[in-house]
């Protein structure tokens, strides 16, 4: 509070960047990059709460840890790239007139981007706007390049003329001094705001000039990098006594930050066909633990929403339900232009749906052809269109991973023994060998096909998991396996993590084998 003024600081943090998937919250240092201007504001002097607009569960509980209100999630409509910031900002505004007691005076906008920010430049552009009694208040900095020293080219790149003559015979000391907006703060009347939609007034609107050195935006990857140098810089500064010996950096990172590095999916997204079943969701869990944006493909768009929502409201990580019938390549093609427009990038697909029609169980010489080739349309034809479609992406994208699941029938022949018994009607099936056979030497093909483009591509085989079998089918496959047991669901979790993320990174071209043992015998 100043003059008996309520201030509010507002955060707006969508997380949808494309240069720096999940930009907001991405680590700095040690810390989420919005946890910089979460502390600024809340060490001013005059601001009395701090509130972050977002559209992301996952952003909502991280800056609620860093000690702000993350109250409500902004509508999709606010936080797609056509988005303008100005209506996220009026629509904070009007849910805190609904639901919060206290009256605000003042707005501050700090963008999450601006980490070198600090208290004393919130507290000056305030101080300013009491001391103008102005409308709006703007941050800016003194111009980092003179814009006499700017010009544009033709054709040619010809320079002549480039810089005036009279501007030629001058040092930078004898020309004028020129600002820039920076981005630091933003301040505003309550009412203002709200009446006219806009941080620029044309009339009682003036400048807080920041210094150069707080004045970064990160916009992508080379301001990140270059602001990361500075704050591992100033840390040492303040705390020279945790500044490790030379030559010691590394060894910290291979002891704190090496192994969660090597399995981090922070920010990629992830396509896993037959997502919506029992297996399926299970990777998707895990996936979107690790960090990942999860596309959760299957057959029906219904299904695969209510899959989704469930991913995004466990993780907090925004996932997406696509309907495909990955037999198709229209529809193995549509469901990627959507992904390329949500997420602008596809790192890692996961083959995994499988087909189970009627007939599915019967004996070899009654299967039925159609069944035959539907299972394969599905099994093994749907591996085929949506590694060329997604991985031809991948390799114009410059980089990507694809798993295949395969099967340990993919490796071995059927024990028949133990589908035997009055109580089982089941026999295994060919189709389904046949399949996972081609799924697991379709890896190894594409896998030396795509090396030399950065594509890894590799197989997981899972043994069988206990899912409401009868209990002599599960009595005789435990007996069957080394370490007497069927798989839980859960227990493939790792195996695929490894497989996606960089821990396997001088991997391709290789069956991962899961099964208790199974094949070793």
């Amino acid at each position: 509070m100043i003059h008996n003024k309520r201030v509010l600081a507002y955060i707006p943090a969508r997380s949808g960047s494309k240069s720096i998937i999940d930009k907001n919250i991405v680590d700095v240092c040690g810390k989420p990059l919005i946890a910089y201007t979460i502390e600024a504001a809340k060490a001013s002097k005059y601001v009395d709460a701090v509130i972050v607009s977002t559209d992301s569960l996952r952003y909502a509980e991280i800056v609620k840890k860093l000690g702000a209100e993350a109250p409500f999630l902004r509508p999709a409509e606010l936080a797609s790239d056509t988005a303008v910031e100005m209506d996220s900002c009026q629509h904070m505004m009007s849910w805190v007139e609904q639901n919060w007691p206290e009256k605000y005076d003042l707005v501050l906008k700090l963008e999450p981007t601006s980490p070198l920010r600090t208290a004393d430049d919130i507290d000056q552009a305030i101080e300013t706007f009491v001391k103008k009694d102005a409308n709006t208040v703007i941050t800016v900095t003194e111009a980092f390049t003179h814009p006499f020293w700017m010009n544009t080219l033709d054709d040619q790149k010809s320079m002549d003329n480039f810089i005036a003559e009279d501007v030629k015979r001058k040092n930078r000391q004898q020309l004028p001094i020129y600002y820039q907006l920076d981005g630091l703060v933003h301040v505003a009347s309550w009412e203002f705001l709200k009446q006219h939609k806009t941080w620029f007034a044309t009339e009682k609107s003036y400048a807080s000039i920041s210094p150069n050195a707080h004045a970064v935006d990160i916009d992508g990857p080379t301001q990140l990098e270059l602001v990361k140098i500075i704050i591992s810089q100033r840390n040492e500064q303040k705390h020279p006594e945790l500044a490790l010996p030379k030559g010691e950096e590394k060894k910290e990172m291979a002891g704190t930050k090496a192994v969660h590095s090597l399995f981090n999916l922070t920010g990629k997204v992830v396509i896993i066909t037959g997502a919506a079943g029992l297996i399926g969701m299970q990777y998707a869990e895990i996936l979107s633990d690790a960090g990942a944006h999860i596309v959760i493909a299957d057959i029906k768009q219904e299904i695969c929403d209510a899959a989704a929502e469930k991913i995004t409201q466990r993780s907090g990580i925004k996932a997406l339900g696509v309907e495909v019938d990955i037999s198709h390549e229209e529809s193995v093609q549509r469901m990627l232009d959507r992904i390329s427009k949500e997420f602008g990038r596809v790192d890692v697909l996961v083959n995994n749906a499988v087909a189970r029609p009627q007939f599915y169980f019967k004996p070899f010489e009654e299967y039925p052809v159609d069944d035959w080739e539907m299972v394969m349309s599905v099994n093994l034809r749907g591996v085929f269109i949506c590694s060329k479609i997604i991985g031809d992406y991948m390799v114009k994208q410059g980089k990507g991973v694809i798993v295949n699941i395969g099967s340990t029938y993919g490796i071995v022949g059927n024990d028949l023994s133990i589908y035997e018994g009055p109580e089982s009607n089941a026999f295994p099936s060919a189709v389904y060998a046949a399949s996972k056979g081609g799924v697991i030497n379709l890896t190894r093909h594409l896998a030396t096909y795509w090396a030399h483009k950065r594509i890894r591509v590799n197989c997981l085989s899972p043994g069988g998991v206990e899912n409401n079998q009868t209990k002599e089918f599960i009595k005789r496959y435990s007996a069957r396996t080394p370490m007497g047991r069927m798989a839980r669901k859960d227990e493939y979790k790792g195996a695929l993590l490894f497989l996606c993320s960089d821990a396997s990174s001088y991997m391709t071209g290789a069956n991962l084998v899961v099964d208790g043992g199974w094949t070793a015998w």
